[in-house]
């Protein structure tokens, strides 16, 4: 979290003339907001879209963000879709308890290219991979931002 995943959604999406930009209804951030909105302020209008893809936007190039909020449906419609549309997903790899996300690594292993964004550590600075929880959390999926969540490196993860 904190490595500008949405920030870098936005600005591919902003350099494609025909898109589509898509949200999951999971992501009850942002009061609602029919818009994707980065940490840093920048936001695009985008679409809700059900975590299993089921009624996808006819679109030749499509964003999703928060992929990891994504089915096993999902995966396999995005493997369907692969040979006629260019699909941009952004998410979190890993859980607050370093474990794989959902679906991301069925995401990543489809894909044609994988940037792994990086933050600053909350406790060293140095480039966070990892995603601590700071309050007692019951499920592995907790919806949540900077009062629920901080960037953490590796070795301040496992401390």
């Amino acid at each position: 979290m904190f490595a500008g995943k949405t920030e870098a959604l936005i600005a591919r999406a902003f350099s494609v003339r025909h898109r589509r930009v898509l949200k999951p209804t999971t992501d009850t951030r942002n009061g609602g907001s029919s818009h994707l909105l980065s940490h840093g302020g920048l936001s695009i209008a985008a679409e809700w879209v059900d975590p299993d893809l089921e009624r996808l936007p006819n679109a030749t190039t499509i964003f999703i963000d928060e992929a990891q909020f994504l089915t096993a449906a999902a995966v396999e419609r995005v493997r369907r879709l692969q040979p006629t549309t260019n699909i941009t997903l952004a998410g979190l790899d890993l859980t607050a308890q370093g474990r794989p996300f959902g679906n991301m690594a069925e995401f990543l292993c489809l894909a044609d290219e994988v940037i792994k964004l990086t933050g600053g550590c909350a406790t060293c600075g140095r480039p966070s991979t990892r995603t601590r929880c700071k309050i007692v959390q019951t499920d592995v999926v907790m919806i949540g931002g900077a009062e629920a969540y901080e960037p953490l490196c590796q070795t301040c993860f496992s401390q």
